[in-house]
């Protein structure tokens, strides 16, 4: 039996369908890969923690006049406003790729860590007040 197997690969999910050569579907199935706006974040922090941000962050001073942590994080990879925790979790990791090619020293890494975390807090969802 000769079969035909489609693939579609959107933006929330993965979809294949098995057909037959009459053109009739044998078999399907789909993999949503983020549920609803919003859901992934825990995909967005785990590819955070990956490599990428190290060459992200050269490329971004090297090539795009990136100069502060901030820049990187909020205009660079958005990851402040796509996953603020995130973007808090990786800041000192920044600061420091971004030191090191700019030719800063330990103290303007701190310093550039803490203004962004300053920066992040802002954008966190305030506990509400008894």
């Amino acid at each position: 039996m000769a079969c035909v197997l489609a693939l579609d690969q959107g933006a929330t999910s993965s979809r294949a369908i098995l057909f037959v050569s009459s053109g009739k579907i044998l078999q399907r199935a789909q993999k949503g890969v983020f549920s609803r706006s919003g859901s992934d974040a825990i995909a967005i922090r785990d590819m955070m923690r990956h490599h990428y941000v190290e060459a992200e962050v050269i490329w971004a001073a090297r090539w795009g006049w990136a100069r502060t942590v901030g820049d990187v994080l909020s205009r660079r990879t958005r990851a402040l406003l796509l996953n603020t925790r995130a973007a808090l979790d990786i800041a000192p990791r920044v600061a420091e790729f971004l030191g090191t090619e700019l030719g800063r020293d330990t103290s303007w890494k701190e310093a550039q860590a803490a203004q962004f975390n300053a920066l992040a807090s802002s954008y966190l969802p305030r506990k509400p007040q008894p």
